[in-house]
């Protein structure tokens, strides 16, 4: 996006979010579209799908046993490149350079083998061969895998995914083609409402939590208790009392707002009375105290327990990086 800044050129854009696009364009006639929202899956996976004669795109660019080689997903040893110097680096590193910390895994043998046997073949002296070999055949290889995905959508529904914004409006096409029928505008006052309520369904859940945080928390702790984040559907406090859990207790006995059923079964406060039961409070941290805590947004917090526990959520960042002793830790909340 910053060298695109630098054309004199109209860019507009469809955003998720301030750092994702869905699609943006250059001018009337360039137009990017991000394949990921058509196939949500890893590019070799996608590859390995593929036919040998679905490569039309490699085959046009490598034939014979050099074709052979590039048609899987290559292996690359991303974290020893952390230095543009490295690209002088003469021979394939060793397998343990391919190490994955975010996976905690290395590479397969079969794989470190292949990678090796790309390096002979196509004679390669340097890491910088390496990369550009790997790079083109990344780009070429998910260019056949999108263009066998047009195919195989302009042979069945006549439609062409280039010229949708992601998988869930050429699925609705793809149905109003298939099926021929053509969807009713809904004028029955009582449709409408039965649709209209389902959708306000999470906006009436705010009553429950406001009646909750004013009518519960406020009534019992007043101004010794402090809200620290909200989420769709939960509240995180900060509460100053004795023994929260006695509190909770005697409110439960008053008020029946509370499922326990996470609870270890041997705590005095175990009961599984409410379990799954819609409208009641569930203590995420399973009645251990939580010492630690930041919350940033919505779908964005981590928080540690007393008993070394603790959870988080990221959304948008793959799980993978938020499981224990993995990638995102509190601090780097």
């Amino acid at each position: 996006m910053q060298e695109i800044g630098k054309f004199k050129m109209d860019v507009n854009v469809i955003p998720n979010n301030m750092e994702k696009y869905i699609s943006f364009s250059l001018g009337k006639n360039l137009v990017f579209i991000d394949s990921i929202q058509f196939m949500a899956s890893s590019l070799e996976a996608l590859v390995s799908n593929l036919l040998p004669e679905d490569f039309k795109i490699v085959g046009e660019r490598w034939k014979g046993e050099d074709f052979n080689l590039v048609t899987q997903k290559g292996v690359f040893p991303y974290e020893f490149l952390d230095d543009i110097s490295k690209l002088d680096t003469e021979g394939l590193p060793s397998k343990d350079k391919f190490y994955s910390s975010l996976y905690e895994s290395e590479v397969k043998e079969e794989d470190y083998q292949r990678a090796q046997k790309v390096w002979d073949h196509f004679g390669m002296k340097t890491m910088r061969d390496y990369h550009d070999l790997y790079l083109e055949t990344d780009v070429l290889l998910l260019a056949d895998v999108f263009e066998n995905f047009r195919r195989t959508c302009l042979e069945n529904y006549k439609l062409d995914p280039a010229h949708y914004m992601s998988a869930p409006s050429l699925s609705w096409d793809a149905f109003l083609k298939q099926s021929g029928e053509e969807i009713e505008l809904v004028s029955d006052m009582d449709m409408f409402q039965f649709f209209e309520k389902g959708m306000s369904i999470l906006d009436l859940s705010k009553t429950l939590m406001y009646d909750f945080h004013y009518n519960t928390i406020k009534k019992e702790y007043g101004n010794r208790s402090r809200l620290l984040f909200t989420d769709t559907d939960s509240l995180m406090y900060e509460l100053r009392t004795n023994n929260v859990y006695e509190d909770f207790k005697r409110i439960g006995e008053r008020q029946d707002c509370w499922d326990n059923s996470d609870y270890p079964k041997d705590s005095p406060y175990y009961s599984d009375h409410n379990k799954k039961v819609i409208g009641k409070f569930k203590n995420e941290a399973e009645g251990v105290p939580i010492i630690e805590f930041v919350g940033l947004r919505a779908k964005m917090y981590s928080y540690v327990k007393e008993n070394g526990g603790g959870g988080m959520t990221a959304k948008g960042v793959k799980k993978s990086n938020t499981k224990k002793g993995r990638g995102v830790v509190l601090t780097g909340y």
